[in-house]
């Protein structure tokens, strides 16, 4: 699934999206806005999700409990 379709169905169901486009940038936000549940890819630019993720959760009490939810494009050949 898409963001293009994942963002509007999130929003549907009552949800606050908030897009970034790199990892770092999610760090920043994350850390600033401290969401109830993150989604992030694995793969971003300029700092991947598990490296951002591990920031995150060592980033203190909130950090630790927030609810996160890793994806990923796999391709079978």
């Amino acid at each position: 699934m898409n963001k293009k379709l994942l963002f509007p169905f999130l929003s549907i169901f009552g949800f606050d999206v908030l897009e970034v486009y790199n990892g770092e940038e999610g760090l920043k936000i994350a850390l600033e806005q401290q969401p109830d549940f993150i989604l992030s890819d694995i793969k971003m630019p300029v700092m991947d999700g598990i490296q951002m993720i591990t920031k995150i959760r060592h980033s203190g009490d909130w950090g630790k409990a927030v609810h996160i939810l890793m994806l990923t494009q796999v391709w079978w050949r």
